[in-house]
Order: C-alpha cells, then sequence, then structure tokens
C-alpha cells in the first residue's frame, strides 16, 4: 500500500492505449466498477475535467481525476 487511498494495483504503467479518450474510458471503466457507479457518467466527468486543463504531466504521464459529487471519498 501506497497510501491509505492509493495501492499499487491502483496505478497503470503500461497501460495500452489508442490516445486520451481510449485512456480516460480505460480508467473510466475501472472507476465505475469500484464504486457501483455508471461507466458514462464517470468517462463525462473526466472528459469535462480535461476540457478545463489538462491532467497530463509529461513524458506520457497523467494523473485524471474528477471532482464527483456522489462519490463522498476519494477513488483511486
Amino acid at each position: 500500500m501506497i497510501s491509505p487511498v492509493l495501492s499499487e494495483e491502483d496505478i497503470s504503467l503500461d497501460l495500452a492505449t489508442k490516445g486520451k479518450q481510449s485512456a480516460l474510458s480505460k480508467i473510466a471503466i475501472r472507476i465505475a466498477r469500484r464504486a457501483g457507479l455508471d461507466e458514462q457518467v464517470v468517462l463525462r466527468g473526466l472528459f469535462d475535467r480535461e476540457d478545463f486543463g489538462s491532467t497530463g504531466i509529461g513524458r506520457g504521464v497523467a494523473i485524471p481525476h474528477v471532482l464527483l459529487g456522489m462519490i463522498s471519498s476519494p477513488i483511486l
């Protein structure tokens, strides 16, 4: 366990995607399953957040995130 809310299995190091949309879709699926949420709600939130400003930090690394009202504690 890296922290109380982040474990090693929550980190995707060689996520095979075909771009930002594919990556965010895969992330949305994982979050939705863990939180019992609709995948499209999570995906729309991630896209809306990206429209505000990129969560990419460089060299193929990003920390996509979104604040959803129906989640009361962090899900990573």
